[in-house]
């Protein structure tokens, strides 16, 4: 569903479980609204209208980003951060191995270096595989600290994602965790991980959310800050593998 205010435009999605108004906007700069059933739309743009120079700032530094951000080509030689960490790209013929980087270095190796569509196919599978360790990892540790809340384990889900770094659905005890975040320091990997989590307890983002959140990881407003001045790399050329 659509709407819009003077040059505003917006996204709106009605859900039946919230009890708030949530704002976000994306990546590309566009505005996304949910709302609980029943609200009346002249209170969606009153809420709106409060929070129109934050979107206005919110869609300067999506533009920002956008003009940033750094597509990764799966190059012989090519440097990019993992962990947070520069890794320079070599490819050596053979068969598929999982070997984690070394020296600053991550050899990859492929059937046939000399393809572009190969090595690309190849780096595609391997950073999946690589954050699907990782966060695996982290959330044992993250996990840890929710012990109070006695919140089930929850299952986790790697995959490209566009909009957001990561989502969570309360209702299946389901987190989605993005392959880019791979890319980022592990403070940061576990601040998306400890705000998922905090879902489970809070399934909104009201003032109880943030309690949680800030019981776990009292510094995660400097962590939220760090993580969006980060302009990490993405590979979108090709499907999760």
């Amino acid at each position: 569903m659509r709407g819009q205010i003077g040059e505003l435009s917006y996204e709106l999605t009605i859900k039946a479980r919230l009890r708030n108004i949530n704002l976000r906007v994306r990546s590309d700069g566009s505005v996304h609204v949910s709302a609980p059933r029943g609200v009346d739309r002249r209170r969606i743009d009153a809420f709106l209208l409060q929070k129109y120079d934050w979107i206005l700032r919110a869609q300067a530094r999506a533009g920002q980003r956008s003009a940033a951000r750094r597509t990764l080509c799966g190059e012989e030689g090519e440097t990019f951060p993992l962990l947070g960490a520069p890794v320079t790209l070599r490819f050596a013929a053979g068969r598929r191995t999982d070997a984690p980087p070394a020296g600053g270095v991550w050899t990859l190796h492929v059937r046939d270096p000399e393809d572009a569509a190969c090595r690309r196919r190849a780096l595609a599978s391997h950073l999946t595989r690589f954050a699907q360790r990782v966060f695996a990892r982290r959330l044992e540790t993250v996990y840890a600290s929710f012990a109070a809340y006695r919140i089930p384990y929850p299952t986790l889900v790697v995959r490209q994602m566009t909009a957001r770094y990561g989502s969570c659905n309360a209702h299946k005890g389901v987190i989605t965790l993005s392959r880019t975040l791979v890319h980022a320091p592990v403070s940061l990997i576990d601040f998306i991980l400890a705000h998922e989590c905090a879902h489970l307890v809070e399934c909104n983002h009201a003032p109880a959310f943030y309690r949680v959140l800030a019981s776990v990881m009292p510094d995660h407003a400097a962590r939220r800050d760090a993580l969006r001045a980060l302009v990490l790399p993405v590979l979108e050329t090709l499907p999760d593998a």
